[in-house]
């Protein structure tokens, strides 16, 4: 343990130089990431006592506070450090995924800007305090999974301007340290005709899940409820899917028809090309891509990529780090939220890597 745990320093030192952080805040950096690491949780209590300083943990747990919550803290920073240092790794990774996804606080009474989310986690959906969080991974054909991105917001606070707004913020960020070749791959929510015209502006291949409620033009203009092309287009070509199965959270495959078309959005330029999957459950998948499809590969190559937002919707689900227990105190708690949702992120991939130190060429990094 005590090798894992020099080893977690320096690869936190290394991103600390990145950010230019002064020896204290580097400091804070180790102690929270390390006791996330050890505690599985990135409750400020849980983390004090797995670090096991000596100190009274009253004390202990208001310095996190304070350090974390600090708003003229460079801390910060180490987002943007942690996109650089694994810039190089995700450039070589052919897909990103964006993961929007909701924290629910039910007791956070004291938290600033508290929003109103959806909790997925009930069965029957139903509302509860908390924040709106994204995630942008990138992910590879091994299921190797490496995170880019996280953020969290609400739609109280006073530099929202939107929901798509705040993603395009999150995306530029990843783009201006990563090229373009990657295919960035979105759920239903994203389906609609403002984010169409943000990802026109970003340049970048994409596949977006329909929710099959829009019109789209075909053949000689042709103007047809995409839920009803979907089901009359032929599906000759065949291929196998991964995913990841909801009980084991095993990788197994399923045997699936798929067939596309070209299409065009009603009073938009440019050829899309919309991809019909039977197969997966008892609705047909329908996608949405910009790539210009050539052959029946390059359309199974499409299939086969998006299947990667599911492993990582499952890979988030099974995480270890409890993100949601977070301690309250009268203080920024959605800064130190945001904080600590990165620290977590950053422990989990540390985890990973130190666990594929004895497997050569397994580590991402």
């Amino acid at each position: 343990m005590k090798t894992t745990v020099r080893q977690m320093r320096r690869y936190v030192q290394k991103i600390a130089k990145i950010a230019a952080l002064d020896p204290v805040e580097t400091k804070l950096a180790e102690d929270c990431i390390i006791g996330i690491c050890k505690s599985g949780s990135c409750k400020v209590s849980d983390i004090v006592r797995a670090l096991n300083v000596g100190k009274p943990l009253r004390k202990e747990a208001r310095d996190f506070y304070d350090g974390l919550a600090d708003q003229k803290s460079e801390i910060e920073r180490l987002r943007e450090a942690w996109l650089d240092f694994v810039a190089p790794t995700a450039n070589n990774m052919p897909f990103i995924a964006v993961d929007p996804s909701d924290i629910i606080k039910p007791y956070g009474k004291q938290f600033d800007f508290l929003d109103v989310v959806r909790d997925a986690s009930d069965r029957e959906k139903r509302n509860g305090t908390g924040f709106p969080t994204v995630q942008i991974e990138a992910t590879n054909h091994e299921h190797q999974n490496l995170s880019l991105w996280q953020e969290t917001f609400s739609t109280k606070h006073p530099d929202f301007r939107g929901w798509f707004d705040f993603i395009a913020r999150a995306m530029q960020k990843v783009l201006s340290r990563l090229g373009k070749s990657a295919i960035w791959l979105f759920d239903r929510g994203f389906d609609a005709g403002d984010f169409y015209t943000i990802l026109r502006g970003f340049d970048v291949t994409w596949v977006v899940r329909q929710l099959q409620t829009r019109n789209v033009v075909f053949g000689d203009d042709q103007t047809m409820l995409m839920r009803d092309l979907a089901k009359t287009l032929i599906k000759p070509h065949e291929t196998s899917v991964p995913y990841i199965d909801k009980k084991s959270h095993e990788v197994k495959s399923c045997p699936v028809r798929f067939g596309y078309a070209p299409v065009r959005l009603p009073g938009q330029q440019g050829r899309l090309w919309l991809i019909v999957i039977t197969g997966l459950r008892a609705d047909d998948m329908v996608l949405l891509t910009n790539e210009d499809i050539r052959c029946a590969k390059q359309a199974e190559r499409i299939v086969r990529a998006y299947m990667r937002r599911w492993g990582i919707e499952a890979k988030n689900r099974r995480r270890g780090f409890s993100r949601e227990k977070l301690e309250l105190v009268p203080t920024n708690h959605f800064l130190l939220h945001a904080r600590l949702r990165h620290s977590s992120a950053v422990a989990d991939h540390q985890t990973q890597a130190s666990r594929s130190l004895d497997r050569p060429g397994e580590s991402l990094y």
